[in-house]
């Protein structure tokens, strides 16, 4: 819900040039006092005007201690699909636990592969021990670079 007239004429302006999507990611300022991002090729279904109650006095920098009132707003609801390549696992694993011959290392895993990962490269190991030790070592430095970049 948006009070902020200007963001509602910038925002309207913006959803009427793309045809009812956005072109561009947006900072959305909301009634309540926080902001929501809204990605661009999000298309807007539903517009509607409403009422939100907020503090007298209160922008969007402090909350401040008195009466209430009601503030006319434009609720915009918006919907994004993500496109399923981009979403897509960029490489699957697939290790044979118990081999009879060669072709055990990947002919079990060449339709699953293609039904369930057809957007992603394919890797069938082989169950060695040194080779499972590497790759290991290459998860967990993997994994311990997403958590310290998530962290930070």
């Amino acid at each position: 819900e948006v009070s902020d007239r200007a963001a509602v004429k910038h925002l309207d302006s913006k959803l009427e040039s793309g045809d009812g999507a956005l072109h561009d990611d947006a900072v959305v300022p909301c009634a309540i006092g926080s902001d929501v991002a809204v990605l661009r090729g999000s298309r807007c279904y539903r517009r509607e005007t409403s009422q939100v109650t907020v503090e007298a006095g209160r922008d969007r920098r402090s909350v401040g201690l008195g009466s209430w009132r009601q503030v006319p707003t434009v609720r915009f609801s918006f919907e994004h699909e993500v496109d399923q390549t981009q979403g897509a696992v960029h490489m699957a694993l697939f290790v044979t636990g118990w081999l009879l011959k060669e072709a055990d290392y990947s002919e079990p895993w060449r339709e699953a592969a293609l039904r369930f990962f057809p957007n992603s490269g394919h890797l069938a190991l082989k169950w060695e021990k040194e080779q499972l030790t590497r790759l290991n070592t290459l998860l967990q430095h993997m994994l311990t670079k997403e958590v310290a970049y998530q962290a930070s």
